[in-house]
C-alpha cells in the first residue's frame, strides 16, 4: 500500500480552506495495516474539517484473505466501508475476480468508482 497525504489550501476572497486528501494506491488486499491506517485517518478527521480518503484503484489481489473469501475482494471492500473511503479508481486488478463478482463488490460499497477509460458494450456484464 502506498500512502500519500496533500495538503491544499483554497483561497477565494477573503476565505481560506484546507483539504487534506489521504491518497492510497495499488493496495493488492494488504489488510494487514488497515488498524493502523484507520486511526491515521481519524487522527485527521478529528482535527481537520475537509479530509478525503481516495485510492487509485488495484484495491483487490494479492492476500489470501480477500482472495479466497467466500464473496472474493469482501474483507477490503469492508474495511474500505470502515475508513470510510470517499472513492476509489478502477485499477486493472479490480477484474480479477471478474466483471459479476466486480458489481457485486462495487454494489456493497460505501463509495463511489470512478473511470475514465473504460468502454461499456452491450455485451458487457459492467452496470
Amino acid at each position: 500500500m502506498v500512502l500519500l497525504l496533500f495538503s491544499i489550501n483554497t483561497f477565494a476572497a477573503n476565505d481560506t480552506t484546507e483539504i487534506i486528501i489521504i491518497h492510497t494506491n495499488d493496495m493488492h488486499s494488504k489488510i494487514d495495516n488497515f488498524a493502523k491506517f484507520a486511526s491515521f485517518v481519524d487522527s485527521f478527521k478529528n482535527n481537520y474539517e475537509h479530509v478525503f480518503v481516495i485510492s487509485a484503484g488495484d484495491i483487490f489481489t494479492g492476500n489470501p484473505i480477500a482472495d479466497q473469501y467466500e464473496k472474493r475482494g469482501w474483507p477490503i471492500i469492508d474495511l474500505m466501508n470502515q475508513i470510510p473511503y470517499d472513492l476509489t479508481c478502477i485499477g486493472n486488478h479490480e477484474f480479477d475476480y471478474g466483471q459479476k463478482d466486480l458489481n457485486y463488490l462495487t454494489e456493497n460499497s460505501n463509495f463511489p468508482y470512478i473511470c475514465a477509460n473504460i468502454e461499456i458494450t452491450d455485451e458487457a456484464e459492467l452496470y
